[in-house]
């Protein structure tokens, strides 16, 4: 019997290990195709604002960084943050799964050196001044996460900051998409959103924190705003 303070993120069925990952890298998969077909060309057009909150966190991010330093942007989709990187000094360097946001970020910044590459198979053994990951850990699923904050915190160098955003969802929202995806027979845990096509997970504030501090990372500045969460992280270790 569940216990008084039990959630319903608490009270999931059990799933084979097996099919979740199937399930996670099927999702990666059609989330890189569809912005490579359908939203690369418009992605600006649509989402190229920048909001107030995502403009002020990135401008704390800076003032932690040398202006000689270099900023790794992943997911960097079009590039739309590297004019205000630029703007203070500091370089920047892009990576994204998608080609097709690739190419239109080379459009704008054909100077930015950039690498196709996602956030969980993040190859680049450089130490970076700063790193953003903004507008992206949403598609990654929970599995991931710490090996997603690993490679960010492998990326960063001792002392350095980490720019982290994380969307917003209501959690009745998210309960009812998850209890949906469910009825379809999707293989999906608590916290994801998944409609047959389109994939966002929603993790807990706790959940957050645990996974954050765990990859080796202290909390510096915190504030939800703009429908997303977001986090100024300082690397430990200097």
């Amino acid at each position: 019997m569940a216990g008084e303070g039990t959630t319903w993120r608490e009270l999931a069925p059990a799933t084979d290990p097996a099919q979740r990952r199937a399930f996670l890298d099927a999702r990666r998969r059609s989330h890189r195709d569809r912005y490579n077909r359908l939203h690369a060309a418009s992605y600006d057009e649509e989402w190229g604002q920048i909001s107030p909150s995502h403009h002020a966190f990135l401008k704390r991010l800076l003032a932690t960084t040398p202006q000689n330093g270099i900023v790794l942007d992943i997911p960097c989709g079009t590039g739309k943050y590297w004019e205000l990187v630029l703007e203070s000094g500091p370089a920047v360097i892009g990576a994204d799964q998608s080609m097709g946001m690739l190419a239109v970020a080379r459009t704008k910044h054909p100077d930015v050196p950039v690498v196709c590459a996602s956030l969980q198979e993040l190859p680049l053994t450089a130490t970076f001044d700063a790193v953003m990951c903004v507008d992206g850990i949403e598609d990654v699923g929970p599995e991931d996460w710490p090996t997603v904050l690993r490679r960010l915190h492998r990326s960063t160098r001792p002392g350095g900051c980490l720019y982290l955003t994380v969307e917003q969802l209501e959690e009745a929202e998210v309960r009812s998409s998850y209890e949906a995806a469910l009825e379809r027979g999707d293989p999906v845990v608590p916290g994801e959103d998944f409609d047959g096509i389109g994939y966002h997970f929603f993790p807990t504030a706790a959940a957050i924190r645990s996974w954050v501090l765990g990859a080796g990372f202290d909390e510096l500045n915190e504030a939800v705003a703009d429908f997303y969460r977001h986090l100024i992280l300082r690397r430990r270790g200097g």
